[in-house]
């Protein structure tokens, strides 16, 4: 049978999703294709199921979703100043920070920026980035990142800084290296709590933001194409409402301009 999403009786607001639902009879069937397919969520629940199969794009695969092998930000620590002992470690799938006024949110996100040496695009998230840095750890604290990477093979590094001082990279023993933050860490973006709401009014900062994700590119043949079809139709639109407005003076009795 073939389900095509939008005819009856299989239309759905969302995106049909595609499962292995073969008859298990034994255990060992199992391993078997057909027989299980994997689904994304936080926890074994039915409403992370359910969550799953209506948004099966990112989280229902029919294939084991090989992971691959990255860095990954195990802590966050501070020595000395207001936060002085604190530690938070990190989940290696933390994508988004939430929490009340006044949890620290800011000052966590703020602190991963100082200590990877990370400059916020936005004029205003590059204040509120220096001001924390200047009332929250001021001289003598040190903010340190535990990373862990696995190419070429499993290490851990402590990126450590303080204020006034660029970021230092020590290896396992703690010695010094002359490695940088991205050299251990590769490409990370972090943004702040109000900074997309700043970038989205500047499309100038939008494509600096956007090039540091997916760089510069080529163009390709297709694009080239696609983008002629797009300027072609934005002139037929425009003409189109020019014309429209002109046959309204008309209908309104006024003569065109």
């Amino acid at each position: 049978m073939v389900i095509l999403n939008g005819t009856k009786p299989c239309d759905r607001a969302h995106p049909l999703a595609v499962i292995h639902a073969d008859d298990v009879t034994e255990p060992a069937a199992f391993q078997s294709q057909g027989a299980s397919c994997w689904f994304k969520g936080s926890r074994l629940s039915v409403d992370s199921r359910k969550l799953a199969v209506r948004t099966p794009e990112t989280r229902v695969s029919l294939e084991d979703p090989a992971i691959q092998a990255r860095p990954t930000l195990k802590e966050i620590l501070w020595v000395g100043g207001f936060l002085d002992g604190v530690t938070i470690p990190l989940s290696t799938d933390l994508t988004t920070l939430i929490g009340g006024r006044g949890t620290g949110k800011s000052t966590a996100i703020e602190s991963l920026r100082f200590v990877l040496g990370l400059t916020p695009i936005g004029a205003e998230a590059k204040r509120d980035h220096d001001g924390i840095v200047s009332s929250v750890f001021k001289s003598g604290t040190v903010v340190k990142l535990l990373v862990e990477t696995t190419s070429p093979s499993v290490r851990t590094f402590t990126i450590e800084r303080s204020v006034n001082n660029p970021p230092a990279v020590k290896d396992e023993s703690g010695t010094a290296t002359n490695l940088r933050p991205i050299d251990v860490v590769a490409n990370v973006e972090i943004f702040g709590q109000h900074e997309l709401a700043e970038l989205k009014n500047d499309s100038s900062k939008i494509a600096s933001m956007l090039q540091r994700f997916q760089g510069n590119g080529e163009l390709t043949t297709e694009r080239i194409d696609t983008l002629d079809k797009l300027k072609l139709n934005r002139e037929k639109l425009t003409r189109a409402e020019l014309g429209a407005n002109s046959a309204q003076r008309r209908a309104n009795g006024h003569s065109p301009t």
